[in-house]
């Protein structure tokens, strides 16, 4: 397999993980490469990884903490939006007053209620 393939298998096999079984993982394709001897393959696999993981990144932006049920129901939805593959690194601004964004690298969902006020002044004032 070409170092690309791994690298975005090795992304899909991370996806959910905690951090024990991401290690697990990671030693376990090391250990596989060692043996085929192909570690030389390990920096290109770990560079296609990052570069996967950043293009699937959506950044989600809080008012404030959330309960872990709501923060799911909340991914999951998202999840229809910029796909399946998405990873989410969390944020909070106060000033999103209430609801959420959530930004990709292609898209905005501005679920906010400053959003909204934004967009309601901008109407008032046209």
């Amino acid at each position: 397999m070409k170092a690309k393939k791994l690298g975005k298998a090795l992304f899909l096999a991370v996806q959910g993980k905690n951090e024990q079984e991401k290690q697990k993982i990671v030693k376990n394709l090391a250990e596989i490469l060692e043996k085929k001897k192909r570690t030389y393959l390990l920096y290109q696999i770990l560079r296609e990884f990052e570069k996967h993981s950043r293009e699937n990144e959506v950044v989600l932006t809080l008012s404030r903490r959330i309960e872990p049920k709501l923060l799911e129901k909340v991914k999951n939805d998202l999840r229809k939006v910029f796909g399946d593959e998405c990873v989410f690194k969390l944020e909070t601004d106060e000033s999103v007053i209430s609801g959420f964004k959530a930004k990709s690298n292609n898209y905005l969902v501005d679920a906010s209620i400053k959003g909204l006020l934004e967009k309601l002044k901008l109407k008032s004032a046209s």
